[in-house]
């Protein structure tokens, strides 16, 4: 049965319009849906629990930054027994400096001082907001690689805690390590260690030894007593050793 071109047209002039018809209501479906939220608010989750009080979460409404990340300030405030624990989403407590960020924190308990997490392209580590915690003298500045005007400072020890601050390409803690992202950097790499006020630089890695104004520090273990200005060379990056 031969089919004119003139019922072709027609048949393809349905489908068109029932496409478009389709794509229209769902359309029209999401920004009611959208509408609503916006009139309305953002919803509140509840999380039922056995034998304690239960546990609510503000949801981010859809015209906020969208998706929470892992990372982000929970602050919480309890009333009283029985009563509903409400821990609403308000604000990140490790940001993104210089480069965006998507780190998983430690929980974070009320009273605690968030740290900010630096990543860069080939470095990240740890420091406090300013005015929160006290700094040792010295500092390390990235002046060669991709990350080049980071400044590394030194975070004074809790009581009890070695002052010693470890670099290389494994994950470490807050303040006491600082990760080198490159290829021909070793899973620990570099000490430092501080001796009556001086820092002592001691190389780690025994396939690319840490390089202080161009020389290697050949060697497991071999040290070298760091002063102003000295310049650091691990992998890609090159830091400028200031003593104050």
């Amino acid at each position: 049965m031969r089919v004119s071109l003139g019922s072709l047209l027609v048949i393809g002039a349905v489908l068109i319009t029932a496409v478009v018809a389709i794509l229209a209501a769902s359309w029209m479906a999401r920004r009611r849906r959208d509408m609503e939220l916006r009139d309305h608010g953002s919803p509140l989750l509840v999380v039922p629990t056995i034998g304690a009080a239960p546990l609510a979460f503000n949801a981010p409404s859809p015209s906020s930054a969208g998706l929470v990340s892992v990372g982000e300030r929970r602050s919480v405030s309890r009333e009283v027994p029985n009563a509903e624990l409400v821990v609403p989403f308000s604000g990140p407590i490790s940001g993104a400096v210089e480069d965006p960020v998507t780190a998983t924190t430690g929980r974070f308990s009320p009273g605690s001082v968030p740290a900010e997490v630096v990543l860069g392209h080939s470095l990240r580590f740890h420091r406090p907001p300013d005015g929160t915690l006290q700094f040792l003298p010295g500092l390390l500045q990235v002046v060669g690689g991709p990350d080049a005007g980071h400044e590394v400072r030194f975070v004074a020890p809790e009581s009890g805690e070695s002052p010693d601050i470890t670099f290389g390409r494994k994950e470490g803690p807050a303040y006491r390590h600082v990760q080198l992202l490159e290829p021909t950097v070793s899973r620990t790499h570099a000490r430092l260690s501080i001796e009556s006020d001086r820092w002592r630089l001691t190389n780690l890695s025994r396939t690319n030894p840490v390089l202080v104004n161009g020389q290697p520090l050949d060697g497991v273990n071999t040290s070298h007593l760091l002063s102003h200005d000295d310049l650091i060379e691990m992998g890609a990056l090159v830091f400028r050793f200031h003593d104050r």
